[in-house]
């Protein structure tokens, strides 16, 4: 017999779910559009019910049976394809071959978070002298990028 998924489990795929059937409107190019593109694709992620297989609690370890696997396969597949429908052409080559939305996501953000503070860091340069109060300006700046 076939295990049924129920419409609510994160490894569900409606008919209507297919390559290219998130568009939220917004086309990744860099780290200009980085935080709105990534919010508005968080929550059309939410709305399909599988956010989960970018920030990586949708785990193939959590799952035994072989059909649920080939299925968690198919969504990470989906989910994959749905990123690549909203990045500009020139970052479809460093998706197409990832084997996670996970690391996809992880690496996009890395990627562009760090070009933010690279960004700022040239804006506001930290204090170059060697002295106590640069120092407690550089710890506390490493806190907030680690935030």
């Amino acid at each position: 017999m076939v295990k049924k998924i129920e419409h609510d489990h994160p490894l569900f795929l409606s008919p209507s779910d297919v390559s290219g059937a998130i568009q939220i409107g917004i086309q990744l190019v860099g780290m200009e559009n980085y935080t709105l593109w990534s919010r508005a694709m968080q929550l059309n992620l939410l709305t399909k019910n599988k956010l989960g297989f970018i920030d990586g609690s949708i785990k193939r370890d959590n799952f035994t049976d072989e059909l649920e696997k080939k299925q968690l396969d198919r969504c990470n597949a989906m989910v994959i394809s749905w990123i690549m429908s909203n990045v500009s052409k020139e970052l479809i080559s460093e998706i197409l071959f990832q084997s996670s939305a996970a690391l996809v996501w992880s690496d996009l953000q890395e990627r562009f978070v760090k070009d933010l503070w690279d960004e700022f860091d040239s804006i506001i340069p930290p204090p170059a002298c060697d002295c106590a109060k640069s120092k407690k300006y550089t710890e506390s700046m490493s806190r907030q990028k680690l935030l």
